[in-house]
């Protein structure tokens, strides 16, 4: 399964627990990946690759694209569902996870570890960044929207 994200630079696995910029880095590349593949109405249990999406999008339509395009394409998508979202009164007080992911766990990869609530909140701050959002509210920038042609 890990095959399908080396189209993405994605090589090795990174530590379960790790909350780094490069893992919001990975999260990022592979949500977009994973949202291509839902607005292509493709099974998202089949391990394609972005260039395989491109592939097949290719075939079917006979649109010369790129791999850059689907994922922008995605990334449209995520910031209109943010738009959407914000309009019907969510924020980013609600882009959050259940207390028990803070609490050790009784067994498994995660048994001695635990997310720190402080680091998921610089995670989630530097996503934003990524997605062009504001650190704070999630809000999608004025330059982001014009670079993504919605209004």
């Amino acid at each position: 399964f890990l095959d399908s994200f080396k189209s993405l630079g994605i090589l090795e696995p990174l530590p379960a627990d790790d909350l780094g910029p490069h893992k919001v880095n990975m999260f990022r590349d592979v949500h977009l990946s994973r949202i291509a593949l839902d607005c292509l109405v493709l099974c998202l249990f089949l391990p394609y690759d972005v260039n395989q999406t491109v592939d097949i999008l290719s075939a079917v339509t006979g649109w010369k694209t790129s791999t850059t395009e689907v994922l922008r394409v995605a990334e449209r998508t995520m910031t209109m569902a943010r738009l959407f979202n914000i309009r019907e009164g969510l924020s980013a007080a609600d882009d959050k996870l259940p207390n028990r992911f803070f609490q050790p766990k009784r067994n498994g990869v995660l048994s001695t570890k635990f997310y720190d609530p402080e680091q998921l909140e610089k995670a989630k701050s530097y996503y934003y960044t990524l997605m062009g959002w504001d650190a704070k509210t999630g809000i999608p920038t004025p330059e982001k929207l014009q670079e993504l042609g919605i209004e």
